[in-house]
């Protein structure tokens, strides 16, 4: 049997929580073909012998908190991604996605963006701009969020405000079109306009719909500082009452103050599964922050 690639004498840790082991890998065709240690011989059966003595073999990483977005139309290869190891991305998170834009405002900036970047491509809804994405012929897996600020800014602009009855039916309708259109779930970004403007009872509406979509909602939660722990608890209660899972996006104690307080909130997260909630958390792993001026101004 010929392989393509043999990788040899790597520390095999294969995410499904067993011990890492030593072994060969070997690839036919695009698709891993044997993971065992195999004999001194092994080489010659394959084109490209690599080894990965002291080094480690992974499955790709999922990255579950992406912002490229609109980026994959500029660099659609994104190894800036692979570099890292990561073979999937999902993005639309903090509140902001590609689509749906359907508003002269949203337009506009779209049409900004474009101008910038050299890149002559339009789109309105979630079909249309991942039909773009593939057209590229991206170098990762992709998949992506429906942003609760764009939903917002479709019907409302950023109106600080509660909506109508009429205006949350068509951020629904908005919503059940991009989970049609192959969004896996809700994005919201709570301490950005417009999402800071909306209460915990639309964020629940929004994501009972998701409920018949099986679909997810995450959240750049309203405080990271001193409101830490009643915003992880406004974000449990949507979830409790909604039916939905959901994903803490890059939980944090923000500034010397709030320093610990991970410590009175991972077990609030322990004890909502507890009771049979889906409550998970994403974290990265380094001590900066960055965020944009319109969370301090107006």
């Amino acid at each position: 049997m010929e392989w393509d690639v043999l990788i040899r004498n790597g520390l095999v840790i294969d995410g499904t929580g067993s011990e890492p082991y030593t072994a060969d890998v070997a690839i036919r065709n695009d698709t891993i073909d044997v993971i065992e240690r195999l004999p001194a011989g092994a080489t010659d059966n394959a084109r490209i012998v690599i080894d990965a003595s002291g080094m480690a073999i992974a499955p790709g990483f999922i990255d579950v908190h992406g912002h490229t977005d609109y980026e994959l139309l500029i660099n659609p290869t994104a190894e800036s991604k692979v570099m890292q190891g990561i073979t999937t991305e999902i993005s639309g998170n903090c509140g902001f996605s590609a689509a749906p834009a359907l508003c002269d405002m949203l337009r506009c900036d779209q049409d900004n963006w474009c101008a910038r970047y050299g890149v002559d491509v339009r789109w309105r809804t979630l079909a249309e701009f991942l039909d773009l994405v593939e057209m590229r012929g991206i170098g990762i897996n992709y998949a992506t969020l429906v942003g609760h600020g764009v939903l917002r800014v479709n019907v409302m602009n950023y109106e600080a405000r509660l909506p109508s009855d009429e205006e949350l039916k068509q951020m629904v309708n908005l919503l059940v079109e991009a989970l049609e259109h192959g969004a896996i779930g809700m994005s919201s970004g709570l301490i950005y306009p417009p999402g800071c403007y909306a209460q915990t009872d639309e964020l629940i509406a929004l994501c009972r719909t998701l409920r018949r979509y099986d679909g997810i909602y995450t959240t750049h939660i309203r405080d990271e500082r001193a409101e830490l722990i009643p915003a992880l608890r406004e974000a449990i209660e949507i979830s409790r009452e909604s039916g939905v899972p959901l994903e803490i996006s890059h939980h944090k104690a923000v500034g010397r103050a709030s320093w610990g307080k991970v410590r009175e909130t991972l077990p609030i997260i322990e004890r909502a599964n507890f009771w049979g909630l889906d409550v998970t958390c994403d974290q990265y792993p380094y001590i900066a922050t960055s965020t944009s001026l319109k969370t301090l101004i107006p």
